[in-house]
Order: structure tokens, then C-alpha cells, then sequence
């Protein structure tokens, strides 16, 4: 069997996919061991193969039907035989490469699982926060019905202190008028004491009638019976005028005495009515307070709500790097995978589908991390250029 040393150009291609995959783990220092185990792995095959001899000429290549399944290394595209301690590290690598794979999908499920949690959460605070912010809503909207109707109660203290005002003015005119009245029903005493002064000429002109008719003897008869009549007439005007002075005198006593009295109790009610007018305004001034008070602390709330929005957004925002994660750590797989179906290939001696440069160019077509593109640029020596129509990273 002929057994030669790696090519260049193929050791070449594995580096650069190892690159790609350190590249695309970024700063996580446990998966980019792997890319060092990788590319230790490929250097101990490289100086295994190196220490073989060389073939000599009299060595034929045996039989392919009787020749191992791991004799050839189909997935480097390459017509040479492979030494058999090389195939048998390249044996070992397959379990290695699908251990990797198992961890590298529990790593993205995980950080799925968490991430999905998270924003799950996030949601449940976002609803909690819409049905506080509609509370404060229907909350603001009773604070302005409060204060419209805070207005109800200021018209109607308005209006009862013009009505009070009117009141006492009234009251004033009512109690003039019983002052007036009382004065001049105090006036007509003294009609009265002129009743009862001609009540008393009258009797005295009827006695002097009486002594005139008695001087003139039977012809005064007549005369005398007039001047009794006259006398018994004055007598009981005077007598009727005399009671109606008295109670004149007490009627007038009575309606002062009552003015008086209810003086004092007019001015009191007066400033019971002010006292209370005025504690209905300091009433509707603290109503008013506390309304405005209550819409300071709404707007606060609201203003504290629209923060709280605005950081379970950034939470949302930050938590994109999961898909950057998902989309570099799935480079990583997908270069895996194809490794290791390369080893499998080889090691059933199985004719390669693609070469190996073919699955290095569609890694490359594939990645989305600019690092990832600078390695291969980098290992290859420039060969071709970032082109910028390059597929990027998306994210959700």
C-alpha cells in the first residue's frame, strides 16, 4: 500500500474550517478549545504521516476489494492512499466531532429554553403593565370627574352666599319697616290723649249745661236732660279713649321689646350662615387640592408605566443576542456536521460526494460573522475578498 504525507492544499482547507468554526464560537473559551483540539488533532495526523517512509517502487498498491474501509481518504478528494495510523486517528475524531455536535445543540436548546422563558416573562409584566396603565386611565378619568364635579358644589356656595346677602338686606328692610311701623303706631297715643282731652271739655261744658238748666227751672228741663246725655257721652269717651291709649302703650312696648330682641338672634343667624359658607369653601378648596393632588400622582404613575414599557422593549432588544448566538453557533454545527460526514465517509471507504474545498467554499458562502470571514480570508492569503452582498446575521 502507498502511503504519502497530507497535501498542502488539503491541510490548508481543514485549517481554514477550523478557523472558521474558532471564528464563529467568538469569546466562549470552552468551545473554542474544540477548534484547538481540531486543529491538534489535524497536526498529529500531518506529522504521523510525515514520519512514515517513503514508498518504494517495488511496493504494488494491494487489491481495493481486499483493502481495509478506511484505506482511502476520500474526503480530502485526493487519489493517494491514506497511512493506517492516520486512519485511525481520523477513527477516534468521529465520536469526538459528534460529542461536540450534542453539546453544541444542548447549548442552543438552553439558551432557547432560558431566552424563551425570559421573554415570556417579559410578556406577563408587559400585560400587567397595559391593565396598570388602563387602570390609571380609568383612574385619571374619575379625577377629572371629581373635579368637574368639585364644580357642582362651588356654584351652589357661590349662589348661596348671593341669596344670604339678598336675605340679610331683606331682612334689614323688614325690620326698618317694623321699627317704622311700631314708631308710628306709637304716634296715634297721642290722637288718642286729643279724644280723651275733648272727652273731658265736653263733660265739663255738659255739667255746666246742667247747672244752667237746673238755674232755669221747669223751661231748662229738656235742656238738662240733653246736657246729661252729653255728660254720660264724654264720660265714657273718655273712658274708651283712656283704654285704647293703655293698650296702644302696651301693643307698642311689645312690638319694641320683639324688634329688639330678635336683633341679637338676626345678626347671629347671619354669621352662622357666613361661618357656614365659609367652611363650604374651605371644603371645596381641599376637594380641589386633593383632585389635583390625585392627577399629580396619575401622571407620575403614567410617566412611570411608559418607563417600564420602554425597558421590557431594551429587555426585547437586548435579548437578541441569542439569535446572534443561535445563528454562530449553528456555523459551528453545520461545519461539524459536514467533518464528521467526511470522517464517516472515510472510514467506510466510501467515495466522496464533494470535496472538501466544496464544503469549506459553502461554509464560507454560509457565514454571518465578519471574524468568520476574516479567517478564511486570512488563511488563505487574500485569496478572495469580502464581498459586501455577503449574507449577514438577521435578527428576529
Amino acid at each position: 500500500m502507498r502511503r504519502i504525507a497530507l497535501l498542502p492544499r488539503s491541510r490548508l482547507a481543514i485549517l481554514v474550517m477550523v478557523g472558521g468554526i474558532a471564528a464563529a464560537l467568538g469569546g466562549a473559551s470552552a468551545l473554542a478549545g474544540v477548534a484547538a483540539g481540531l486543529c491538534a488533532a489535524v497536526t498529529l495526523m500531518r506529522d504521523r504521516s510525515n514520519d512514515e517512509q517513503a514508498p518504494t517502487e517495488a511496493e504494488t498498491v494491494p487489491d481495493v476489494e481486499h483493502a481495509s474501509p478506511i484505506a482511502s481518504l476520500a474526503f480530502l478528494n485526493d487519489p493517494f492512499a491514506i497511512p493506517p495510523p492516520v486512519l485511525a486517528d481520523m477513527q477516534a475524531v468521529e465520536p469526538f466531532v459528534e460529542t461536540l455536535c450534542g453539546q453544541i445543540e444542548g447549548i442552543q436548546n438552553d439558551v432557547e429554553n432560558g431566552v424563551v422563558a425570559v421573554v415570556d416573562k417579559v410578556r406577563a409584566v408587559d400585560r400587567a403593565s397595559q391593565s396598570q396603565r388602563d387602570r390609571i386611565r380609568a383612574t385619571l378619568a374619575g379625577a377629572d370627574t371629581i373635579m368637574r364635579a368639585t364644580e357642582v358644589p362651588g356654584e351652589i356656595v357661590s349662589r348661596l352666599a348671593t341669596m344670604l346677602a339678598e336675605r340679610d338686606q331683606q331682612i334689614e328692610a323688614n325690620f326698618a319697616g317694623l321699627q317704622t311701623l311700631a314708631d308710628e303706631f306709637q304716634g296715634l297715643r297721642s290722637t288718642v290723649d286729643m279724644i280723651t282731652k275733648i272727652a273731658d271739655k265736653a263733660f265739663f261744658l255738659s255739667v255746666n249745661a246742667a247747672v244752667e238748666a237746673q238755674h232755669r227751672g221747669g223751661a231748662g228741663s229738656a235742656f238738662a236732660l240733653i246736657a246729661a246725655e252729653m255728660r254720660s257721652l264724654a264720660k265714657q269717651t273718655a273712658e274708651s279713649a283712656h283704654d285704647v291709649g293703655v293698650d296702644i302703650n302696651a301693643f307698642s312696648e311689645r312690638m319694641h321689646d320683639q324688634i329688639t330682641a330678635a336683633m341679637p338672634s338676626k345678626k347671629a343667624g347671619l354669621e352662622t350662615l357666613d361661618s357656614l359658607v365659609d367652611e363650604l369653601r374651605q371644603a371645596q378648596d381641599r376637594i380641589l387640592e386633593s383632585s389635583s393632588d390625585l392627577d399629580r400622582v396619575i401622571q407620575t404613575l403614567d410617566a412611570g408605566h411608559w418607563e417600564i414599557v420602554t425597558t421590557l422593549s431594551d429587555i426585547l432588544g437586548n435579548l437578541q443576542f441569542q439569535d446572534v448566538m443561535r445563528q454562530r453557533l449553528e456555523q459551528v454545527f453545520n461545519a461539524l456536521r459536514a467533518l464528521e460526514d467526511l470522517v464517516a465517509r472515510a472510514n467506510r471507504g466510501a467515495p466522496p460526494a464533494r470535496s472538501l474545498l466544496e464544503v469549506l467554499e459553502d461554509q464560507r458562502n454560509g457565514y454571518v460573522m465578519e471574524s468568520q470571514r476574516n479567517v478564511y480570508s486570512t488563511v488563505l492569503a487574500g485569496e478572495e475578498a469580502i464581498q459586501p452582498s455577503d449574507a449577514k446575521i438577521e435578527l428576529f
